[in-house]
């Protein structure tokens, strides 16, 4: 296949033509996949404002490498299609030195809104938000309205709302712009509508995402503690937000900490460090079962056909107990459940949990009866034990997010990784007792 500095000028052109109207995400996997000189060589070619939404979603080392080649002229076109919180994005990832040559080309009067997005904590509202907006008074006529809409030079995902605010800048609601064009014979204070959903710059991201799927929000708006617009978040942000926090969760849920770029550019040793804690931690806890093995040894010496049933008890106890948690932990995050529901969730566990360990203790008993050659009372002492593990897994596995909240920790990470050790020491534990108690051991 031929390289891009090998193709002809009718080739170039076909290509050119290709990659001005290819979507923004595409375009900067295509250029990924080339090497340094193609992509200052085609970087020449597309369009700025294509080339500048390709830029920032661009990998971190592609980003940096792009910022480093492009001449004063190209990046000072690029940084202007650049919206807020892509330009403030950009600047949190690139080096020191690159920050200070991205700063030298920002507009003065842009300068203290890119300044006031990067002072926000990292993951809050504040520093994801962009301050692209066109806001007008209560009483401003519809042909203000419309020219501001028309003058804006923001992305068009920034021009689906005109904010209401008073003359102090506090948000007072919102007209749907393409009301103000349909309905431009009625009275402009009929479209405002002033059940505004709105979020503080200070509060966490994950907020912000489900508050704009609870109330199925294209954009919202974000106030100060003056109660002042002062940004929008967009439905591309928050999109962003929820696949970041997705994938963090997963991550923290199987003991590891998240991974920031894609898995092949994320390096080995990155990646060892990311997994080595928690498998530390998960680990050295194990050695509990062993321990209880150990101290029950005179059960397993007396009828060693008992250990056969020790894998089968404890990855059903996990399986059952990574089900309520998982359950619990979605719940909680969409919403649906707070703290004080502790006592129902409890309640209902307790109940699914009779009722799945029930019909799993009954299925047993007939799978070891048909399959295995052991004695009546061993075929029960199994049974009864893996009903009462599900019991015990299930509400353990329900608690546990809510001991998180408890001590302010990610539910996640104080459910997910411990759900299995806690479950295995557990249901040796109850295994051996009602062995001792049935077969007199």
């Amino acid at each position: 296949m031929k390289g891009i500095l090998e193709l002809n000028k009718k080739e170039l052109f076909d290509l050119t033509e290709k990659l001005n109207r290819m979507h923004e995400v595409d375009l900067a996997h295509f250029m990924e996949e080339l090497d340094t000189e193609e992509i200052l060589f085609i970087s020449r070619l597309i369009k700025k404002e294509q080339l500048s939404e390709a830029i920032a979603e661009l990998g971190t080392d592609y980003k940096q490498a792009m910022i480093e080649h492009l001449s004063d002229s190209e990046l000072e076109t690029v940084i202007q299609h650049l919206d807020s919180f892509e330009l403030a994005e950009t600047m949190r990832e690139v080096p020191a030195n690159i920050v200070k040559r991205l700063i030298r080309h920002i507009d003065d009067n842009r300068r203290p809104l890119i300044n006031q997005v990067l002072g926000y904590p990292e993951e809050s509202v504040g520093s994801i938000m962009g301050v692209e907006l066109v806001k007008c008074y209560e009483n401003d006529t519809l042909e203000t309205m419309i020219e501001k809409v028309k003058t804006a030079q923001f992305d068009a995902e920034y021009l689906q709302v005109i904010w209401v605010v008073n003359h102090s800048q506090q948000l007072q609601g919102f007209i749907n712009v393409a009301d103000l064009l349909r309905f431009q014979d009625q009275p402009l204070s009929e479209l405002i509508k002033y059940d505004v959903i709105s979020i503080n710059t200070l509060a966490d991201q994950e907020e912000a995402a489900k508050l704009m799927n609870k109330y199925h929000l294209a954009v919202l708006p974000v106030i100060d503690e003056e109660g002042c617009l002062v940004g929008v978040i967009s439905t591309e942000t928050v999109l962003d937000v929820i696949e970041e926090e997705f994938s963090e969760d997963i991550a923290q849920m199987q003991g590891m900490a998240n991974i920031d770029e894609g898995y092949l550019e994320e390096s080995t040793y990155s990646h060892f460090l990311k997994r080595i804690k928690w498998l530390l931690i998960l680990m050295i806890t194990a050695t509990m079962t062993g321990y209880i093995i150990q101290k029950y040894d005179d059960i397993l010496s007396t009828s060693v056909v008992l250990a056969a049933y020790i894998p089968m008890l404890m990855d059903s106890g996990g399986n059952a107990g990574g089900q309520a948690t998982t359950v619990i932990i979605r719940s909680l995050t969409l919403g649906e459940l707070d703290s004080g529901d502790i006592l129902k969730i409890v309640w209902k566990e307790l109940r699914i949990a009779l009722m799945v360990g029930l019909t799993l203790a009954i299925i047993n008993v007939i799978r070891i009866g048909m399959m295995d050659h052991v004695s009546l009372m061993v075929n029960l002492t199994v049974s009864l034990s893996l009903m009462c593990t599900i019991v015990m897994a299930k509400l353990v596995g329900a608690v546990l997010p809510f001991i998180g909240l408890f001590f302010k920790q990610d539910p996640v990470v104080m459910a997910g990784p411990l759900i299995t050790t806690i479950v295995d020491t557990f249901a040796l534990i109850i295994y051996f007792e009602i062995a001792s108690l049935l077969l007199g051991i």
